[in-house]
């Protein structure tokens, strides 16, 4: 049976990599460390409380009293980063509900293995999943159903943390630390309106390669508290060559829901924004800019932080949705 996270692409001509960080913006960020760390077993970083020109960079007041941290595992089953800022003058949240459907910014998603173990490990600390263990129904490249289990945690923010297992004959949706059976965040998802706008984006700008393009109906209790009957379009969008940091757009069409943030990126409470590395910064913001995309802010030594170089730039992508890239 054909896997659809085994690339048949290589990652030499990759024009941007797989998803490296994940920024997420709170008022009070305690409770979402503690689902991470508490929860889940991931790693957390010491806070940098030095953070003006980080905030002006990421559209902060400048006067902000932002703090800063970065989630990771530090072991084999380290993966996508979580960018973990917090700041009193942050604005109104891009999810003010729990229900799956409103656009913006939705969940990490997470390798996990004996899902019950997590189940308790985060009860212990306040967060309940929102339906338990499901088991969902899918269907390969080459037409075989299989089937995966997922397990939802709604956090601060509304948020969404899952757990994802397949099937033992597939990889994970990302590496799983030798010493638990778990891994660090392995893709993202977002809920959008303009599926068809953003994959022809990410697919002819950033090359990134659409491998599944679905469309599912809610039959029974859902993990993101859609109604029934609801139709989800579900795709999955890898950078060429890779296995994990991919990105999941969710259309949930006639059921959908706008923001009440003005924004879907900061200075708005939530899952705001994504980064990615690419080889060259200077060709990616000339090809952004020959789509007609207005960067944010132009390639320079700006000092983003927590990434491995402080060279990069920021623009919206069609939904408007804050993407970084940096020189890697």
């Amino acid at each position: 049976m054909e896997d659809l996270f085994e690339p048949t692409s290589t990652g030499q001509d990759a024009l941007v990599g797989p998803l490296h960080t994940v920024t997420c913006l709170f008022a009070d960020a305690a409770p979402f460390v503690e689902a991470l760390t508490a929860g889940l077993g991931q790693s957390c970083d010491p806070w940098n409380g030095d953070a003006a020109a980080a905030a002006r960079y990421l559209g902060m007041p400048a006067a902000s009293a932002l703090t800063i941290c970065g989630s990771n595992r530090t072991d084999a089953g380290r993966n996508v980063q979580i960018r973990i800022m917090a700041s009193p003058e942050a604005g109104p949240s891009v999810r003010p509900k729990t229900e799956g459907q409103i656009l913006g910014g939705l969940s990490l998603g997470f390798p996990m293995l004996d899902m019950p173990r997590w189940e308790q490990q985060l009860h212990k600390h306040g967060i309940d999943s929102a339906i338990g263990i499901k088991e969902m129904a899918f269907t390969s490249p080459t037409g075989e159903e299989y089937i995966s289990a997922e397990v939802h945690f709604p956090t601060a923010e509304n948020i969404y943390l899952l757990g994802v297992r397949r099937p033992e004959r597939f990889r994970s949706v990302g590496p799983m630390s030798a010493a638990e059976p778990i891994g660090a965040a392995a893709y993202s998802a977002r809920c959008v309106a303009n599926t068809d706008g953003l994959i022809e984006f990410y697919r002819d700008i950033l090359g990134y390669e659409i491998r599944r393009d679905a469309t599912f109906e809610v039959n029974g209790p859902s993990g993101l508290r859609l109604e029934q009957g609801t139709k989800e379009r579900f795709v999955q969008a890898f950078a060429p060559g890779a296995a994990t940091g991919y990105l999941v757009f969710l259309d949930h069409h006639s059921h959908r829901q706008a923001s009440p943030a003005p924004t879907l990126g900061p200075p708005s409470r939530g899952l705001v924004m994504w980064s990615f590395p690419t080889s060259d910064l200077n060709t990616m913001a000339a090809r952004l800019r020959g789509a007609g995309v207005d960067l944010l802010q132009a390639p320079g030594e700006h000092g983003s932080p927590l990434l491995p170089s402080g060279r990069s730039l920021i623009f919206k992508d069609p939904e408007g949705f804050p993407i970084e890239l940096f020189e890697a």
